[in-house]
């Protein structure tokens, strides 16, 4: 059994999501995927911004995991399963507390059950003095 299912989601890798797509692929449709704070001081410390979604899809979609590529940028994700037609909101908290002075874009993955699981949300800004 397990075998036969490591085989089917690794043949969805291979052929892509498109090949594996089904009733509920619209799956999570967010407010925005890109966030831009603007210009902030690097003594602001913790600023936050939130994305939200809606499932477009006809089955339950949960929220798997998030993923940010470095510790300065945490998101939190709702942990209980989101129905067909309701929202949900994932927030990112960026700490600007010793950041350089200059650009930023931090990028945070969700794996998700949708029949998309990965999806990439974005956040950007310039820190100043």
């Amino acid at each position: 059994m397990i075998k036969t299912l490591l085989a089917l989601i690794a043949a969805c890798i291979a052929l892509g999501a498109g090949a594996c797509e089904s009733a509920d692929s619209a799956g999570l449709v967010f407010d925005k995927i890109e966030h831009d704070f603007g210009t902030v001081s690097v003594n602001a410390g913790y600023i936050t911004c939130s994305y939200t979604a809606v499932n477009k899809s006809d089955s339950t979609i949960v929220i798997l995991g998030a993923l940010s590529g470095c510790g300065c940028a945490v998101p939190t994700y709702p942990k209980d399963p989101i129905a067909p037609g309701k929202s949900a909101t994932v927030t990112v908290t960026y700490d600007t507390l010793g950041r350089p002075d200059g650009e930023f874009e931090k990028e945070i993955v969700l794996h998700t059950t949708a029949a998309k699981p990965n999806i990439t949300l974005k956040l950007r800004g310039k820190a100043v003095k």
